[in-house]
């Protein structure tokens, strides 16, 4: 009779144990599956996002064949210091207070006469801020805009403007 009791003991325990395992094995693979989720859906962002990049360079000969308007959302500080790619017009994201300026997305439409299918470069000096304006521009009905994400000054992946030594003009009137 001993033995039966240990006996039932024994598969109570590895009934328990198994549950236990059972449920910490479902809450990994719960846990991986959100990860990979996660990761697939960054992948998916980065690749979207990298759609709608253009390199300096690249940007640069858009511009020289018309195809394209750079637009330097940096503030004039900043475009006293380093200038301003040759092509580009400065029309300031921020205010001197670095709050965004609530005629941004309405110069821009200056800019281009109302056509919101033209080709519109964001730069600004790494890549952050010409992302943020972009999707401002997208979500006020611009078709073409593109960030140059790696900025005036690069951003870590890519060398920048000034060092990729592309053409730079002095800011007037700053």
């Amino acid at each position: 009779m001993r033995d039966d009791a240990r006996g039932l003991s024994f598969l109570i325990s590895v009934g328990v144990y198994s549950r236990l395992f059972f449920l910490t094995f479902s809450g990994c693979i719960t846990s991986c599956l959100y990860r990979l989720l996660v990761a697939i859906s960054i992948l998916f962002f980065s690749l979207s996002a990298a759609a709608d990049e253009l390199d300096a360079g690249e940007a640069h000969s858009l511009s020289l064949n018309h195809d394209l308007i750079i637009v330097d959302i940096r503030r004039a500080s900043e475009w006293r210091k380093t200038g301003m790619p040759a092509t580009s017009h400065g029309i300031s994201l921020q205010n001197f207070l670095k709050k965004v300026r609530k005629d941004f997305t309405k110069d821009i439409m200056n800019l281009v006469g109302g056509d919101l299918q033209r080709p519109i470069a964001l730069i600004c000096a790494t890549g952050g801020r010409s992302a943020y304006a972009s999707e401002m521009l997208r979500e006020a009905g611009f078709s073409e805009v593109y960030n140059i994400g790696e900025g005036m000054l690069g951003n870590g992946a890519l060398p920048g403007w000034v060092a990729r030594n592309l053409p730079i003009r002095d800011c007037e009137n700053c």
